[in-house]
Parts: structure tokens; C-alpha cells; sequence
């Protein structure tokens, strides 16, 4: 029987505080008038942050990194 990564269950309150932190940015990013209240809208609705782990995107994760298993966030767009 395969052991859980104690990771895998941290990953929901993981990916919950990436995503309050990109909010945190983004709303510091419109007061300073850097990005438009249109811009912040797109980024929050439209770009989100996620876990995940080097081996599950091997062939794309070789690219980027030195084979190490590991965890990363990604901020990805996601659309319809």
C-alpha cells in the first residue's frame, strides 16, 4: 500500500493562501495605480495560484527544473 504525501493534505489551505496572497498583491498593485480596477477583476477571476508537484508534469517539469520531486506554485490562466 503506497504511503500519502503528507503534502497532499495541505494542498486545499495551500492553494487557499497562494490565492490570498495574489489578492493581497493585487489590491496593493490598484491602490498604487499600477493596474486598472479592470485588470485586477481579470487577474483575480481569470489567474489562479496552484500546487503541484514536479512529477506529475514530468516532461513539461524537465524543462524547468533539475529533476528535483518537489512542490511549486504556478500561477496559471485559466479560461472556458
Amino acid at each position: 500500500m503506497a504511503q500519502i504525501d503528507g503534502m497532499l493534505m495541505e494542498l486545499d489551505s495551500l492553494t487557499e493562501n497562494a490565492n490570498k496572497v495574489k489578492d493581497i498583491v493585487l489590491e496593493r498593485l490598484l491602490y498604487d495605480k499600477i493596474i486598472t480596477a479592470e485588470q485586477l477583476d481579470e487577474y483575480s477571476e481569470k489567474w489562479q495560484m496552484i500546487v503541484i508537484k514536479s512529477n506529475w508534469f514530468k516532461k513539461w517539469m524537465n524543462k524547468y527544473s533539475k529533476n528535483e520531486e518537489r512542490y511549486f506554485y504556478k500561477f496559471v490562466r485559466f479560461q472556458e
